[in-house]
């Protein structure tokens, strides 16, 4: 957020509220013999820190989880994925835990089960490969009963070209398909 200035909401008396900069509070009272009043907001300033990489990441999150307009909604709140309430109600106690877990500005926020939601317990930082890797649509490739987390892991192991292993699993080779991880 470019803007700091601090901010609050000035609501008139039929309920109506607009955004207002709290330095202008003082010329509040009634606009056009309307009673208007003025509701404490928040300052961007608040923790210091919103231009920092994991203010971004914790905005997504919770807009991944709890708004229906985000793209990826439906395979976040839509599935009943949630921010723990910590978390949703404090960037600091996010950014907290982050820092404290390890993170770094090439890693991501994973969750160690993909079923339930963004908390201490069930999140980590991760590569962008490993943060790949366990996504709900990838899979795990098993050739001659053995299986691979990767069709590269799997193809690197058995010195074939990746799409060689994909062409095996479609049908192919026999004793050789993949399913979902999760």
């Amino acid at each position: 957020m470019k803007n700091k200035i601090p901010y609050g909401y000035c609501q008139c008396g039929c309920g109506n509220r607009s955004q207002i900069a709290k330095r202008n509070r003082k010329e509040l009272g009634h606009i056009k013999g309307v009673p208007v009043k003025f509701i404490q907001g928040h300052s961007s300033k608040k923790h210091g820190l919103s231009d920092h990489q994991l203010y971004s990441v914790w905005l997504d999150m919770k807009s991944r989880c709890s708004n229906p307009n985000n793209k990826r909604y439906k395979d976040y709140g839509g599935r009943g994925i949630r921010v723990c309430l910590v978390w949703q109600n404090s960037f600091k106690e996010f950014y907290a835990f982050a820092i404290s877990h390890g993170w770094k500005p090439n890693l991501q926020i994973d969750r160690k089960n993909n079923n339930t939601g963004y908390s201490p317990s069930n999140c980590i930082f991760v590569s962008l490969k490993t943060n790949t890797r366990n996504s709900r649509k990838s899979k795990i490739w098993v050739i001659n009963d053995v299986p691979y987390q990767s069709c590269r892991s799997a193809a690197k192991a058995l010195k074939v070209d990746h799409a060689t292993i994909r062409t095996w699993c479609n049908g192919a080779k026999q004793n050789c398909f993949s399913y979902n991880k999760y």
